[in-house]
């Protein structure tokens, strides 16, 4: 059980843990309130499995508040990501690596785009809840911007964006099954503003087992 708790670094990555060269697997970690120019939480260039981790309260001048990844594959299981923020990308989690994940909470993230989640790479997740997370242009929940995402099990709760997609932005290929939109919102008053549950800007969207209300 190892916490990281209001670690800072300038201009750099890894406010809490920067992840570089090795893989890691990791159980019961926490990062609380770190600061970095990006991955306030944790910045990994590498394969790093996480299981039961938190992040709270971190923070990215640039991208990913609470983690980055931009290389190998991220795993995590039983995770939660809660009022972290980013001032570019992604609030929560920012991937530009392969990402498999199960049980994933995001609740309360805050970014210009992707609130919860901003993607670029193949991203498999089962189990994902997101809930309050906002985005200041697109994607509340998530940007999802490259390659293909998969999500099985999805409960999407309350989440705005201010432009594009309330809960989710789409500009690639995505996949989902078994899923509630629930309250999301564009928050915009104008003509401008599109897709309070979700917003189909390119590539495929095919959804399944769905409802938005």
């Amino acid at each position: 059980n190892i916490r990281f708790e209001k670690n800072t670094i300038t201009n750099y990555y890894g406010g809490g843990l920067y992840n570089n060269n090795a893989g890691a697997i990791f159980e019961q970690l926490s990062f609380y309130e770190n600061t970095a120019a990006s991955g306030g939480g944790l910045y990994t260039t590498v394969s790093i499995s996480l299981d039961s981790a938190v992040f709270k309260g971190n923070k990215a001048t640039a991208n990913g508040g609470g983690i980055v990844t931009t290389g190998g594959v991220l795993t995590l299981n039983n995770t939660v990501f809660e009022e972290n923020t980013a001032g570019s990308n992604g609030g929560g989690i920012y991937s530009t690596g392969a990402v498999n994940a199960k049980k994933i909470n995001l609740e309360g993230n805050k970014a210009a785009s992707g609130g919860g989640i901003y993607n670029t790479k193949v991203f498999n997740v089962e189990d994902l809840l997101l809930k309050n997370n906002s985005a200041t242009t697109y994607g509340g929940g998530i940007h999802h911007a490259g390659s293909t995402m998969t999500i099985e099990r999805l409960s999407a709760l309350s989440n705005t964006s201010a432009l594009f997609g309330g809960a989710i932005y789409n500009a690639a290929i995505i996949k989902i099954d078994n899923a509630i939109f629930n309250r999301n919102s564009t928050t915009t008053a104008s003509t401008s503003a599109f897709g309070g549950g979700m917003y189909h800007a390119s590539g495929t969207s095919t959804l399944s087992n769905t409802t938005f209300s």
